[in-house]
Order: structure tokens, then sequence, then C-alpha cells
């Protein structure tokens, strides 16, 4: 691989490697309609408009079979460009008027919040098959 190819590759894992996830899991109530939880997902999803340094957002209710889930059941996941976006994030009045929304529908029994920066991530799908061949990131071949 010719030495420019290695330069945007570091350049592609130094960008990723500041990405910080975001991952929030509600546990709602009992008497939480169908509607307002939706009401709550969109509510979120509308902040990827709003708040700048949004990478991504992704959400999804449990399915696990393992059963320890603990009554968590929806997953909202934001990806920033990195811990400084995040931290606008928090303090944003968009932000701030989500949660003041969530706790007026009184329907949220628990949250659970965890951050991390993303590391190098592994495509288990990927065999040999899918292995670079020795074409440079440029289309020529070495």
């Amino acid at each position: 691989m010719p030495i420019e190819c290695f330069g945007v590759f570091t350049m592609i894992m130094e960008e990723s490697m500041k990405k910080v996830r975001h991952i929030v899991i509600f546990k709602y109530a009992a008497a939480a309609a169908a509607d307002q939880i939706q009401q709550v997902t969109d509510a979120l999803a509308a902040l990827t408009h709003k708040i700048p340094g949004i990478r991504s957002f992704e959400h999804g209710v449990n399915n696990s079979p393992e059963k320890k889930n603990l009554g968590f059941t929806h997953v909202y996941q934001f990806t920033f460009d990195d811990a400084a976006s995040r931290d606008i994030y928090l303090e944003h009045p968009d932000h701030i008027q989500f949660q003041h929304f969530v706790g007026q529908l009184g329907i949220l029994n628990d949250a659970f919040v965890v951050d991390y920066k993303v590391a190098v991530a592994v495509d288990a799908r990927r065999d040999e098959r899918d292995a670079p061949s020795s074409t440079c990131c440029h289309g020529r071949r070495d």
C-alpha cells in the first residue's frame, strides 16, 4: 500500500476515535401508552436537527432472550463528533426542554445512561473474501 494511503487511513481512524456514544435506556411505567413512548422517541430524534455535533441517532426496543434488562426496555443511542459536542448537548436548551417534557408526561420510572469514547470497531461479518486487495485508496494497484 502506498504511503499516502496510510495517511488517509490514519486520518479516518483518528476521526473515528474522537466520536463519543451516548446511550440512554429507559424504564417506562406500566401505564405508559404506546403513543406517549412514541412522543418521547420522536422528541429525542428531533434533537438531531437542533443540536450541533450529533452525528447519528438510533433507537430500539430490548428483545434479548436473556431477560437481564431489569425492566429497562427502550434504548436510545446518540453518536457525537467528540466529547465537547456531547457536553454541549447535555446543557443545550432543547435537551433541557426534552427532559422537562418527559417529566411532565410522568411515564418514566428510571433511566440508565452510559457514555464512551469509540475505540476501533470490528466488523464480525468480514471474512477473507472481503479483505482489501492490493488496490490503493486511490484505485491504483500496487
